[in-house]
């Protein structure tokens, strides 16, 4: 994974990622793909209080959201250790699935 880079550009701050990440097996092994659309459902869920505020425009290969700075910081701060350690990642999908929340790619 290149890393998650947050950016500039022609005055609206981004935040992205290539969707190749330290836990995409895992996530094939539960049955889905690691996908922009799928990122984007785990942000959704975990940032409730503020992914309102941004707007998310993934495509398949590429997890991609913009906004406030601020905002953009936060997020990434939530995401990163989702995207690098499959228990955190696996006890997020598990509680999505207890609240009924359906996160898919």
């Amino acid at each position: 994974m290149a890393g998650m880079r947050l950016d500039k550009i022609e005055g609206q701050h981004s935040l992205s990622f290539e969707c190749s990440t330290p836990v995409d097996d895992d996530v094939a092994a539960l049955g889905d793909e690691a996908n922009g659309h799928f990122w984007e459902a785990v942000a959704t869920f975990i940032a409730p209080s503020f992914v309102d505020k941004l707007e998310l425009d993934s495509e398949g290969s590429m997890f991609a959201a913009y906004g406030k700075r601020r905002h953009l910081r936060r997020l990434r701060r939530e995401l990163k250790p989702l995207t690098e350690d499959p228990q955190q990642l696996r006890q997020v999908l598990a509680r999505a699935q207890r609240e009924g929340f359906v996160i898919e790619g």
